[in-house]
């Protein structure tokens, strides 16, 4: 069986509740540390060690 309106199970992704938001600001919180742990020794490097 189809549903007569699929497009409401995404509501819940879309509306912004405290937890989504929370999740949201909570993941790309972990991206950047990521990204910056992952960055940081070719920073150091490219500031001790001009090429």
């Amino acid at each position: 069986m189809i549903p007569p309106q699929p497009h409401l199970h995404f509501l819940p992704l879309i509306l912004p509740n405290k937890q989504t938001v929370s999740l949201i600001q909570y993941s790309s919180f972990l991206h950047i540390l990521l990204i910056l742990l992952l960055f940081l020794p070719y920073m150091i490097t490219d500031m001790f060690l001009p090429a």
